[in-house]
């Protein structure tokens, strides 16, 4: 299988959105932290959950993207 040389342009998109929203995850659990408001707590949890979870859904995603279009790859290079 030959790999292009240039990344496509939809797995930059997708690392560009993903490293934004992390950021922004890690800045609300900081924020969150600092204040220590009664409802902060929850928030401060879902935010924390979600940093966790969001990599491990784009990497699904970038992995079954992958092994669906696996075959159209093989076709193109024969």
């Amino acid at each position: 299988m030959k790999q292009n040389s240039q990344t496509p342009r939809f797995r930059r998109v997708l690392a560009f959105a993903g490293v934004l929203i992390l950021a922004g995850l890690y800045l609300a659990s900081l924020i969150l932290a600092i204040l220590g408001d009664e409802r902060s707590a929850n928030l401060l949890m879902a935010s924390i959950f979600a940093s966790i979870v969001l990599p491990v859904l784009l990497y699904a995603y970038q992995l079954a993207w992958k092994i669906t279009h696996r075959d159209r790859e093989e076709d193109g290079n024969s």
